[in-house]
């Protein structure tokens, strides 16, 4: 009997692949066969891989909507594990748990919470359609045994006798400050449209932008201390070239005590400093939490985008940059922080299933189970779909992804406008070798169980 194939798409390299490369693993184990695709390689994978599952982060898009149909309709089922949940404004939960069309098809769908599965339900889910798994947020299973000893042996930056303290910052929307008006309206269009948080979104902006020019103070003074080893962590969506001219402007004698990370994984950061400095309310605390690190969150614009005070009742907070260095020799003498263990404890419990490093493979057992009931019908497949199917496969053959395009750098250099937004998607794609080497790590971890 040949093995049951689950296809899961991977959006972003960095965020995303060491949790899916974890749920292949564990697919495997239990018998399945399972391929990590690019996002954009949703329709490619369908010939290529011929599965009975397909895991999607999302099926907001018009053109994934008609997809779902097709899927199906095929006997193909269709999934979705959300890549964000911990989304505290109600309306912008509910927006993002909605169904773009009351069509929309989905089998099984992953929250990461009870409270989001009671959102879906809200939302007109069927659950005689769509079977709903509270599985938490496989990504924080990397906090816990074995796979945190991965990541505490992989980091590539030496501890030295100073504290290690990462500094995360989230301003991912200051960049739209100075691009094309056209480009903010372009990628808010579509929230600003059902979401009164979002209408108007150029104060959003403005206050994003601010924020970053306040963080920046925040920033000097831990740098001008001079007694720390500082990691410098902006989210993967920022324009991080923001920060080069500051640290390319430091002395040298403090400029090698700051490390500027931009493509480690978050886990080996959060897992190997002393503490973790995060920008209003940002996930990366919580992940703290969980590895057991000291959290301080800066107050910065207190826009209502960014800032939940609730939220930040879970943090020690500090408000302004000359209070930033008490504030860190406090929680470094006292780091467990034991005052807010019970309220952050309901916290997870709440949002993310109280965390415990075993979301990837309920993840992947539920998909094995899912797989019995699956029917596809490969006499529906279209001649495009081949066509996909052949180019992915010889893509995949000599190192690259589906979406790989060779002439991708001369594009942007003569019309970068055009294909700026390309640019950002290859760079967050995955690549066959990355994944290889990835999914071999997990599946030793997984042996060593």
């Amino acid at each position: 009997m040949n093995k049951p194939t689950i296809v899961v798409l991977v959006d972003n390299k960095l965020r995303d692949l060491p949790a899916c490369a974890l749920i292949a693993e564990y697919i495997e184990k239990l018998g399945g066969h399972c391929v990590l695709v690019p996002l954009e390689g949703y329709r490619s994978a369908l010939e290529a891989f011929r599965p009975s599952i397909i895991l999607f982060n999302h099926l907001l898009a018009g053109h994934l909507v008609h997809y779902s149909q097709r899927l199906r309709d095929m006997g193909v089922k269709v999934a979705v594990l959300p890549n964000e949940m911990l989304l505290y404004h109600r309306d912008v939960l509910l927006f993002n748990t909605r169904k773009r069309h009351p069509d929309t098809h989905v089998d099984i769908y992953f929250s990461w919470g009870e409270h989001q599965r009671e959102a879906l339900y809200e939302n007109d889910y069927d659950p005689a359609v769509t079977k709903v798994y509270v599985v938490g947020n496989p990504k924080f299973d990397f906090y816990f045994k074995p796979y945190s000893d991965y990541y505490l042996r992989k980091s590539a930056i030496a501890k030295g006798k100073r504290p290690r303290l990462l500094v995360c910052t989230n301003f991912c929307f200051a960049k739209y400050h100075t691009l094309p008006k056209a480009d903010g309206e372009r990628f808010f269009s579509m929230w600003a449209e059902q979401i009164e948080l979002y209408k108007d979104f150029p104060a959003a902006i403005a206050a994003c932008f601010r924020g970053r020019e306040r963080f920046m103070k925040f920033f000097q003074a831990l740098v001008q201390a001079d007694r720390y080893e500082i990691v410098l962590r902006p989210h993967p969506s920022e324009d991080r070239e923001f920060y080069r001219p500051f640290l390319d402007a430091l002395p040298a004698d403090q400029r090698r005590h700051v490390v500027f990370d931009l493509d480690s994984s978050i886990y080996e950061q959060i897992l190997n400093c002393d503490l973790e400095v995060s920008c209003e309310t940002c996930t990366t605390a919580l992940e703290a939490w969980m590895a057991g690190k000291p959290t301080i969150e800066l107050s910065l614009e207190k826009h209502e985008m960014y800032y939940h005070h609730d939220i930040s009742l879970l943090n020690v907070l500090c408000e302004e940059p000359d209070q930033l260095l008490g504030t860190v020799e406090d929680q470094l003498a006292q780091p467990d922080q034991t005052e807010f263990t019970d309220v952050r404890a309901a916290h997870l419990k709440k949002w993310v299933d109280t965390p415990k490093g075993d979301s990837c493979r309920r993840v992947a057992e539920a998909l094995i189970a899912e797989t019995e009931t699956a029917k596809p019908d490969w006499s529906k497949l279209r001649f495009s779909d081949f066509r996909r199917g052949w180019k992915h496969r010889l893509l995949e053959a000599v190192g690259k992804p589906c979406n790989y395009n060779p002439f991708l750098a001369l594009k942007l250099a003569l019309m970068p406008a055009r294909y700026r937004a390309r640019k950002s998607v290859m760079d967050k794609t995955i690549f066959p070798a990355g994944v290889y080497e990835l999914r071999s790590q997990m599946s030793t971890l997984i042996r060593g169980k």
